[in-house]
């Protein structure tokens, strides 16, 4: 397969699809506090019969994880991403139920298994939108099983994977998510998005996909596929393109074949970022920040600095692309693990 460069929306990319890297997002969905528990039980805590904005954030910021009737939180501090259940009522054809609250739950139990994604579907992600910019159509989009596999670096031979590509399908086809942003960790002011589902319809049968993508995933590649810019000013295309956009060379999906989620999601950051410019010259970019936002990137959350460490420089480790780093591997595995967040960190990828 000749792998093409395509042009990918750069919010999506940069900051939609990582939300996708949840994994086990509904498996234990009837054991999570709910939000008014967590807030419950920080009242009693702190002996007061209210708490603020700052505690109520900071109270579910320090739960991680919570429900409520409508939706499953991550909750990581500066944002919180909110994956919306009322879907399985549409799915399970039982909306009156669900009003009422009425929903058998085995049946949600069923339909809620049937839920993953993680990687998988951020790669899926990747080459539909890939595929769209390829074929100029985002909606009645038509990708072969085959093409998948050979995005994945799979065989036709490849059998055990199809049926995780089917559960993933099914995901983007009825997720929906919300993200709430907060302006810091200790604040309630906050802006929310409502992402939709990123497929909103499809069809399959035994050799294809036939998709509608939600146009807001496609982002200002819409103005590419239909040539909406033409005859604008160039303050219109600016504002057209203002999301921004950059070059996805698709060869990376099979290359990261059978990377850790971390390596894997740094090599996506790592593409994506344009590097800094007071140090990138002709031959290098050169991705330069503190480890800690390496490691946020890179979906590693650990609680215990030596775990986000070693987990960390298992991944520049892995990761292809990496011609070196300043700070070396030698020398970073020296660091005390209490100061590794704060240290920063080069990493040099040829051009």
């Amino acid at each position: 397969m000749n792998f093409p460069i395509v042009k990918i929306d750069r919010t999506t990319a940069q900051e939609w699809l990582p939300l996708l890297i949840n994994k086990g997002i509904f498996a234990k969905y009837h054991e999570l506090p709910t939000m008014e528990s967590v807030l419950e039980n920080k009242r009693a805590e702190l002996g007061v019969s209210s708490l603020d904005p700052a505690m109520e954030r900071q109270a579910l910021a320090e739960a991680g994880e919570y429900r409520t009737k409508r939706f499953v939180f991550r909750d990581y501090g500066h944002y919180a991403v909110g994956f919306d259940i009322k879907m399985y009522s549409e799915f399970l054809n039982e909306a009156e139920a669900y009003v009422q609250d009425q929903l058998d739950p085995s049946k949600i139990e069923a339909a809620l298994r049937e839920i993953h994604l993680y990687k998988l579907g951020h790669k899926l992600s990747m080459i539909i939108l890939s595929e769209a910019y390829k074929q100029r159509k985002y909606e009645e989009l038509t990708i072969t099983k085959q093409t998948i596999l050979e995005y994945l670096g799979y065989d036709a031979g490849s059998k055990h994977i199809y049926q995780d590509i089917e559960e993933a399908m099914f995901s983007l086809r009825w997720l929906n998510y919300i993200i709430y942003h907060y302006k810091t960790k200790s604040t309630m002011g906050k802006k929310s998005k409502t992402m939709g589902n990123f497929i909103y319809n499809m069809t399959v049968d035994n050799k294809s996909y036939t998709l509608w993508i939600n146009k807001a995933f496609v982002g200002c590649i819409v103005h590419v596929l239909s040539d909406e810019t033409a005859g604008l000013s160039e303050s219109d295309k600016r504002d057209a393109f203002s999301r921004g956009y950059f070059n996805y060379p698709t060869a990376m999906l099979p290359m990261t074949k059978d990377y850790s989620t971390p390596a894997y999601l740094l090599t996506h950051f790592l593409v994506l970022d344009s590097g800094n410019s007071k140090l990138n010259d002709d031959e290098f970019k050169v991705v330069a920040y503190s480890a800690a936002r390496f490691m946020a990137e890179a979906g590693i959350r650990n609680s215990r600095p030596e775990r986000r460490m070693r987990e960390l420089l298992k991944a520049l480790a892995e990761v292809g692309i990496i011609v070196r780093t300043e700070p070396t591997l030698d020398e970073l595995e020296l660091i005390k693990p209490s100061a590794f967040d704060n240290i920063g960190l080069r990493i040099y990828i040829k051009k």
